[in-house]
């Protein structure tokens, strides 16, 4: 039985180093996996709970160690993939679909993000923009087709991705981004 207590030092480092891999790529595992991605996470942050226990209650200090520096890690991780260290939401805007959402962010620093939701599959679009009066010019190309022009135009509370031949603003079924912040033109 002792051998066994000296021995959770390495199941809590192997636990607790899939449950951080499993953390970090997240995103790919939704991708992949939908909400059975939840399964690895759960199954690894578990079992790396109750080792790093175990480690404390038969006070190998070596297990409480790597414990303590995987917690610290995932903390970590979950700061610096949080909006903490990102520069200031100036704009957030969504167009609304029957199964599917397009969300934009700008921020204060010019980078914009663009994330798209189709029914457990998100897929996540980044890069810089410029704003020119009431246009928005994304200066990197900010989707994979072209459903979202480079250049758009806020109206009002909209964004508008096409105009029609007389120079009206489309506003049919998914065709604009409804903005729910603006000070990007705030004085």
């Amino acid at each position: 039985m002792n051998k066994i207590k000296s021995k959770y030092h390495i199941t809590t480092f192997i636990f607790g180093l899939l449950f951080l891999v499993s953390i970090y790529t997240w995103e790919l595992l939704i991708n992949y996996l939908w909400v059975f991605a939840l399964v690895p996470a759960f199954i690894f942050g578990i079992t790396f709970s109750i080792f790093f226990i175990l480690s404390i209650r038969s006070n190998n200090k070596r297990g409480k160690q790597i414990g303590i520096v995987t917690s610290l890690l995932f903390i970590g991780l979950l700061f610096f993939q949080s909006d903490l260290l990102k520069s200031k939401k100036v704009l957030i805007a969504t167009l609304w679909d029957d199964l599917s959402s397009i969300e934009l962010i700008l921020r204060e620093n010019k980078d914009f993000e663009l994330i798209s939701n189709v029914f457990m599959f998100e897929e996540k679009f980044t890069g810089k923009y410029e704003n020119k009066g009431n246009k928005i010019i994304f200066l990197d190309r900010p989707y994979d087709n072209d459903l979202i022009p480079d250049t758009v135009t806020i109206l009002e509370n909209k964004i508008i991705l096409q105009f029609d031949s007389n120079g009206q603003a489309n506003l049919g079924f998914a065709q604009y981004l409804e903005i729910t912040l603006n000070e990007l033109n705030a004085p």
